[in-house]
């Protein structure tokens, strides 16, 4: 038997002053759910447990039938599986986001709508100027893309762009877990200084 799962990821967003403590969706007038809801069954589950971060990374897993405990992995692993990218287990993928920043902070997490032409472009560029000694961008849709480093340690942090934004990039560079992930949370916070300057002469960074 086939399935199809619709999944509204983040649409019950949070509650807004304007509308009464409501959220969105609370507020938002939803005749087919409506209609879902009555002629079908509702339920509830918790798809992220206590212990992992809250994230579609984790949920995604859950909603599968998955335990995320047992199977948890980044989102740069599912995006290299959606692109086709082996990776050896010496790699480090990671989910590579073109944002749009202005006045030092983010703007837009998905690079002002950047159309897939553009991140194509960017992604070509990247590679050819910032890549290369065990680095590789790989061309995904629109802002979303890869970047996979050989010999990359997975103890650091990232901030999601998505989660900060008007934040200051000063503020929100990558950090080691572990003394054996700086280097990589250096070449990251490297990749992102030279990105700025790389892409600062594109056209669609001067209108």
């Amino acid at each position: 038997m086939k399935h199809l799962v619709i999944l509204c990821d983040g649409m019950a967003d949070y509650p807004v002053k304007a509308l009464g403590g409501r959220t969105p969706l609370m507020a938002a007038r939803t005749p087919n759910m409506d209609q879902l809801a009555r002629e079908g069954a509702t339920g509830l589950f918790n798809t992220i447990p206590s212990d992992l971060p809250a994230g579609s990374e984790v949920a995604n897993l859950s909603v599968l039938g998955y335990d995320p405990r047992e199977n948890f992995c980044q989102r740069g692993v599912l995006e290299a599986a959606s692109l086709g990218v082996e990776l050896s287990d010496s790699q480090l993928a990671l989910r590579c986001n073109l944002i749009w920043a202005k006045d030092g902070k983010i703007a837009s997490h998905s690079g002002g709508d950047l159309s897939h032409e553009a991140g194509t472009e960017i992604i070509e560029l990247l590679n050819a100027r910032l890549g290369g000694n065990g680095i590789r961008f790989y061309q995904g849709i629109h802002y979303r893309h890869l970047l996979v480093i050989d010999g990359g340690d997975p103890h650091i942090k990232c901030r999601p762009p998505h989660d900060h934004i008007d934040k200051d990039l000063a503020d929100l560079k990558v950090t080691a877990l572990e003394a054996r992930g700086e280097r990589t949370a250096d070449v990251l916070n490297k990749l992102i200084a030279d990105s700025a300057a790389v892409l600062a002469g594109l056209p669609l960074n001067r209108d």
